[in-house]
């Protein structure tokens, strides 16, 4: 062996004299580091578990959302006709309104042409009634 690899093998003497107390800490927390991976392994199981379970229920949301999704459709195809029975009730509607202003129109042309018959009438017969009077006189 070479002086070189003597002081490397000697500073790695030295090294891991100095690293001894450290290992023999080390070793101390050896039991309690085992504890500690096996309840890891148990928290690790019950989260399988609970993963498990929320995949099943995520994998129910997911149908139940898919249902919905499908009566929304149907409400929204629904609507659309909805929309096409409504534009057809407002033009009846127009219509029917239209009709009623004709129909309060021809009842006012009525009374009018009837209030003016009656005047004639009334201006007819007083004129009559004049006529007779002059008759009589002469």
């Amino acid at each position: 062996m070479s002086s070189k690899d003597e002081k490397a093998l000697l500073k790695d003497i030295d090294a891991l004299k100095k690293a001894l107390p450290d290992l023999k800490k080390l070793s101390s927390f050896e039991p309690e580091l085992t504890k500690i991976k096996e309840q890891k392994k148990v928290i690790s199981s019950a989260l399988d578990k609970v993963k498990g379970l929320i995949n099943d229920k995520e994998t129910i949301i997911q149908d139940v959302k898919a249902k919905s999704q499908v009566e929304r459709d149907k409400q929204s195809e629904v609507r659309e006709g909805a929309e096409k029975y409504t534009a057809h009730i407002d033009t009846d509607n127009e219509k029917i309104r239209e009709t009623y202003q004709k129909k309060d129109q021809m009842r006012e042309s009525y009374f009018k042409q009837l209030y003016e018959w009656e005047l004639q009438n009334d201006e007819c017969r007083w004129i009559r009634g004049q006529m007779n009077v002059q008759k009589r006189i002469n």
